[in-house]
């Protein structure tokens, strides 16, 4: 599994005039690497000394964990805190280590200043106002990284930063996969091979798809997918379902799905959260609030991962869990699309 860090989005889902801090725990995030078809990555800045990648991707962790780092690209000019450049305030005025994860003070950031202040913890001396249009001549500019056009399934390092027009992110975690075989194993059925454990995920570009009685290497297991290696040289994730082991010793038991509630599921596109299981009453921030009138989130963002607690038919029941919990309900179709999978 590979994990990113981001500022994503602030309390409402929105881009601009969110409050200081994460009002969610959402605004600034760690998750499971995704790469939109819509807005795909393009680029991968990679610094070329090993100890400045780990310091980046510390410096990320340590944002994500900070309560006190929300989301805004502006504020309303109240204080200096609550803009894209908040963080950087805070820093150099309010935090005597000058480090992210002592600033006690709740202040904004958007994806590229979050990135900059990454960058300067690990000692590089860039513009903490670093906006995405400019990323790539800065970065290139110190001599410390190398550019590299991204590609679903290349070989990411932890500390790499992702670009793509309008949105930049950090690598901060790489969980490696063995590549040495354990046995043969031998496909029951034709089925899609995917450049990581969910089908979600793109096909893998070498070899996208296995026929009935093909072989592949069975090198490793991830849930319910099994890490193959194929033609002796492309690797890529298999459902289970469709591998049995054509060699001893006898393959390991298939991870059955689990059931009951509650369950931690992943949101596979946008879905409007509701008062009830029906069509009305969606849950939104212009007439419904908590009770400090905090503004109650009403859309729920692909890649998202939430508590699912109940069902009503049609309908899933969420927990969501901020300043404030809450457990209003969303659909669990679009036409003949699961919108929340478990995990």
């Amino acid at each position: 599994m590979i994990k990113i860090g981001e500022a994503a989005y602030d309390e409402r889902g929105a881009l601009a005039y969110g409050q200081p801090g994460d009002q969610t725990g959402l605004e600034v995030r760690q998750l499971e690497l995704y790469n939109d078809a819509n807005r795909p990555w393009t680029k991968v800045f990679r610094a070329k000394k090993e100890e400045i990648r780990k310091k980046i991707a510390l410096a990320m962790r340590q944002a994500c964990d900070n309560p006190n780092i929300g989301y805004a690209q502006y504020g309303d000019g109240t204080t200096p805190y609550k803009d894209r450049y908040g963080l950087r305030y805070a820093i150099d005025n309010d935090t005597p280590s000058h480090t992210i994860p002592d600033v006690k003070v709740p202040c904004n950031c958007d994806c590229s200043s979050l990135v900059a202040q990454c960058c300067r913890a690990a000692g590089i001396d860039i513009p903490s106002t670093m906006r995405t249009a400019q990323e790539q001549q800065i970065l290139m500019s110190t001599g410390l990284f190398e550019e590299l056009t991204y590609y679903d399934g290349m070989k990411l390092l932890k500390g790499d930063i992702l670009w793509r027009q309008g949105h930049t992110a950090v690598v901060t975690d790489v969980e490696t996969y063995n590549t040495i075989p354990k046995w043969i194993g031998k496909v029951t059925k034709y089925c899609n091979v995917y450049t990581l454990a969910n089908t979600t995920s793109n096909l893998l570009p070498n070899w996208p798809h296995l026929g009935k009685d093909n072989l592949v290497d069975v090198c490793d297991e991830d849930g319910r997918f099994y890490y193959v290696r194929i033609a002796g040289k492309y690797f890529g994730f298999v459902e289970k379902q469709y591998l049995v082991n054509a060699s001893n010793p006898p393959a390991p038991t298939p991870v059955p799905a689990p059931t009951g509630f509650p369950f931690m599921g992943e949101v596979m596109t946008a879905v409007n959260l509701r008062t009830s299981p029906k069509n009305m009453g969606i849950f939104n921030y212009c007439n419904i609030e908590a009770p400090t009138g905090t503004p109650i989130r009403h859309v729920l963002k692909k890649g998202e991962r939430v508590t699912v607690i109940g069902e009503s038919g049609k309908w899933w029941q969420l927990q969501i869990v901020g300043k404030y919990t809450w457990t209003p309900w969303c659909a669990k179709k679009d036409g003949n699309y699961d919108i929340i999978r478990r995990v």
